[in-house]
């Protein structure tokens, strides 16, 4: 169902999965525990001068590492 533009939504937000180079995240938004939309971001790192593909830099996979989430588990926060 739609949201409207003063209903209260809260958003889950966690990656689903860290390749080489790659990051898929998921989102989902929810009124009152009712689901109403769930989509999947696929992020490619590349590199600002070339724009080929580039690997996740420890630093980063280490950062988002707390953030995966399986297929059936919430999102962190959700």
């Amino acid at each position: 169902s739609p949201a409207r533009f003063d209903d209260k939504l809260s958003l889950e937000v966690g990656v689903e999965h860290l390749g080489n180079t790659s990051i898929r995240s998921r989102h989902r938004f929810r009124r009152d525990g009712e689901l109403l939309v769930e989509a999947t971001i696929r992020h490619v790192l590349v590199d600002r001068e070339t724009l080929s593909k580039t690997p996740i830099p420890d630093w980063m996979r280490d950062g988002l590492a707390r953030w995966v989430v399986g297929d059936d588990t919430p999102a962190p926060g959700g």
